[in-house]
C-alpha cells in the first residue's frame, strides 16, 4: 500500500483526535497527520496545505459531523466547491455516532465519502484506504 500524502483529522473531541492519530500513525499510511478541532480550522489547514503542495489537498480526511463553529456538513459544502488538483483522489471518512447518511447524499456526486460509526479501528480504516473510488 502506497502512502497517503497527508491525513487531516477534524473533530472537536481531543481524545477522539488522539485515538485516530494513534491508529493512523501505527498503520504508517502517511508521514503527515494533522488534526483540527472544527470545520473552520480544518478548512484553513486544507487551504494552507494545498498552497504549499501544488494545489493538492490531503488525500484522506477523517471528519466528525457535529462540531461547534463549523460542522462537518458545512465543511463538505465548501470542499465540494473547491478545485484541488487531486480532488478525485481525496477520500472523506465521516465518523459519527448517529445515522445521517441522507444528509451526505447531496455530496456524493462531487466527493468520495465513506460513512462509518465511531470509534475508528485499524480494520475500518484499512478498508477505506485500500478501496477504490466509490463513484
Amino acid at each position: 500500500m502506497s502512502k497517503i500524502n497527508c491525513v487531516l483529522l477534524v473533530d472537536d473531541d481531543g481524545a477522539t483526535n488522539f485515538l485516530n492519530e494513534t491508529i493512523v500513525k501505527k498503520m504508517n499510511i502517511s508521514d503527515i497527520v494533522h488534526s483540527e478541532i472544527n470545520g473552520e480550522k480544518g478548512l484553513n489547514f486544507l487551504q494552507y496545505y494545498a498552497e504549499q503542495n501544488n494545489n493538492n489537498a490531503p488525500e484522506l480526511i477523517l471528519l466528525d459531523l457535529r462540531m461547534p463553529v463549523m460542522d462537518g456538513i458545512e465543511f463538505l459544502q465548501y470542499l465540494r466547491l473547491k478545485k484541488f488538483d487531486n480532488k478525485d483522489n481525496i477520500k472523506i471518512l465521516v465518523l459519527a455516532n448517529s445515522d445521517r447518511p441522507e444528509e451526505l447524499k447531496k455530496f456524493e456526486p462531487a466527493l468520495n465519502i465513506f460513512f462509518l460509526d465511531k470509534p475508528l479501528t485499524s480494520e475500518k480504516l484499512k478498508k477505506v484506504v485500500t478501496s477504490k473510488k466509490k463513484k
